[in-house]
């Protein structure tokens, strides 16, 4: 018989990878969108607007629902944890291997050439390289380090508000 204990952490777990792989899908698209389509800068602003409102509500969206199903924030904490490093991931490699199979394409991208006329680098393909490493960056700290804030707070307003069955209550 599966104890408590390890149904919380089988539930974290699944709604870690079920949130991680969301958002490492939308990551993905927003890498798609925003590095081949040759968006002005008022829809690029929008795009990157809403991908952050995207990486806090999913984190929060994921703690709130495993600590509400277990009433432990500890749950909550732990499919944080693995939303952050799945949709993180997923990002990365993602962003990885646009810029290294689409570098001619993004050479040609119209708000690509104006950042990168600025920069000082030697060529577009050494600009497209440094922004890479920027983007991901930004996405692994913005997927653990907001995400588990917000994830955190997600969790904790899930278990306060968790109607569990006694089984759970008491393990």
């Amino acid at each position: 018989m599966q104890t408590t204990q390890s149904r919380i952490h089988h539930s974290a777990l699944r709604q870690g990878l079920l949130f991680g792989i969301i958002l490492g899908v939308l990551l993905l698209v927003f890498n798609l969108i925003n590095n081949l389509a040759n968006l002005d800068a008022t829809d690029k602003t929008w795009l990157k607007n809403s991908l952050l409102v995207v990486m806090i509500v999913l984190p929060g969206l994921a703690g709130y629902i495993s600590s509400k199903e277990t009433g432990r924030i500890k749950s909550g904490a732990w499919t944080v944890l693995v939303t952050g490093f799945v949709s993180a991931f997923i990002g990365i490699v993602s962003l990885w291997v646009i810029t290294f199979l689409f570098m001619d394409t993004l050479s040609h991208n119209a708000l690509t050439v104006i950042d990168f006329q600025p920069s000082g680098k030697a060529s577009m393909e050494a600009f497209s390289v440094a922004s890479a490493w920027g983007g991901s960056i930004f996405i692994f700290v913005f997927s653990l380090a907001f995400g588990a804030g917000y994830g955190l707070l997600g969790s904790l307003l899930g278990a306060r508000n968790a109607h569990l069955p006694t089984e759970f209550a008491q393990g």
